[in-house]
């Protein structure tokens, strides 16, 4: 009995050693395929435990082949910033640890919290830690910066450093530069808002680019003026990528999770327009929900306003951020109000809306309500709409 029982315990002991030989052979072949052949798919997949679709891998393959710079727009819920963002900046520091990367998203929280999972990642991803190493460095493990143990440079930029869209990175310069939804609805929604993305973007966040660094973008549209309809136009004419959630030929690319049922149901409940925007990242229905052009027509003879009621529309365009609130008015939104009138024919409105007055202006609450204040009394309207978001609430 001892003889077979020692026996057993030397083949158990070889076969505990050759599953030991197995599993650091395919650490080993894995770290390889990872750092030396670029598989960020295999890390993906392998050990960061991501399920990757086959649109996944052809976002990957087209950041895999940018030099410079590249924006890629996919439809909101497809995973775009765990495979675009996480993965990538994982893939990045595990092949360069003295890399410098810097995440830009719509709000300093958003970014932050792309980083939380970067950092669960690298400290207590185990099979993470087994193949690659550990990368927590207490040092600098904060909600903001992070430094990575395995880094030899002395630059004074982090590892990888968050901001938000309007923060400040003066004095810094990366070679990685993830910009993560940073268009959102609330700075794509007037012009002025708009006009303060573009002019972030252009003397804030591209200068700090190392000129051999590289441009990651990744978003969702929100409107057809918006910063990446304006980078589509210009310098990422040639190098943009649209992916929608339901195809011309009436396919998914996720069926499994987005049935082309479930999109349908969800346009409907969502509308055409907004649907268009934030699945199929098209603008087109938008431009034709506002105003087409050829609506507009020049009338010489004015009617008989006697037989017209007026109505007033009111825009105070500023946001829950905007300064207008505070009374300084050189750099808020502008705010509007226009006046319309609408013809009774046998006590029906014809389909002809006439353009009466417009005023639009930076101003404080006071000024705008004296203006409107003012209209109401001239024109006497028959109603005066006030949209009422975020800061027009205050007024309303």
């Amino acid at each position: 009995m001892r003889a077979a029982t020692a026996g057993t315990d030397d083949e158990a002991r070889a076969l505990a050693e050759s599953i030991a030989q197995v599993r650091t052979l395919r650490r080993e072949i894995l770290r390889r395929e990872v750092i030396e052949n670029g598989r960020i798919d295999l890390l993906a997949t392998e050990v960061l435990g991501y399920d990757l679709r086959p649109f996944h891998r052809r976002l990957l393959a087209f950041q895999d082949a940018v030099e410079e710079a590249c924006l890629q727009l996919a439809p909101r819920g497809y995973g775009k910033s765990t495979v675009l963002t996480i993965a990538r900046i994982v893939f990045e520091i595990l092949c360069n640890p003295d890399i410098r990367i810097l995440i830009a998203s719509n709000t300093q929280l958003q970014a932050e919290i792309f980083l939380r999972e970067i950092k669960a990642h690298l400290a207590t991803n185990d099979r993470l830690v087994e193949t690659f190493g550990r990368f927590q460095d207490e040092s600098k493990w904060d909600l903001r910066e992070i430094l990575v143990k395995p880094r030899q440079s002395t630059a004074k930029e982090s590892t990888v450093t968050c901001v938000g869209v309007g923060g400040p990175v003066a004095s810094r310069h990366y070679d990685l530069i993830l910009a993560d939804d940073i268009v959102d609805e609330e700075n794509a929604r007037t012009e002025g808002q708009r006009d303060k993305v573009r002019t972030w973007y252009y003397k804030t966040l591209l200068p700090c680019l190392e000129p051999d660094g590289r441009l990651f973008m990744v978003g969702t549209r929100y409107h057809y003026l918006d910063l990446y309809g304006h980078l589509i136009k210009n310098e990422m004419a040639d190098r943009h990528q649209v992916m929608r959630a339901l195809e011309a030929d009436g396919s998914t690319p996720w069926p499994e999770k987005f049935s082309v049922d479930w999109l349908e149901r969800r346009r409907r409940q969502m509308g055409s327009t907004m649907f268009a925007t934030q699945y199929q990242n098209d603008v087109e229905l938008m431009k034709g929900d506002i105003f087409r052009e050829e609506w507009f027509h020049e009338y010489e003879a004015a009617p008989d306003w006697s037989q017209c009621d007026f109505f007033i529309g009111c825009d105070p365009a500023a946001t829950k951020a905007d300064v207008v609130l505070s009374g300084r008015k050189t750099s808020s939104d502008f705010w509007t109000i226009v006046v319309g009138a609408r013809r009774k024919v046998d006590g029906e409105y014809s389909r002809e809306i006439y353009l009466v007055d417009l005023w639009r202006g930076r101003c404080t609450k006071q000024e705008y309500v004296d203006v409107l204040r003012r209209l109401n009394e001239r024109y006497k309207p028959v109603s005066v709409l006030i949209e009422t978001v975020a800061a027009q609430e205050y007024l309303a």
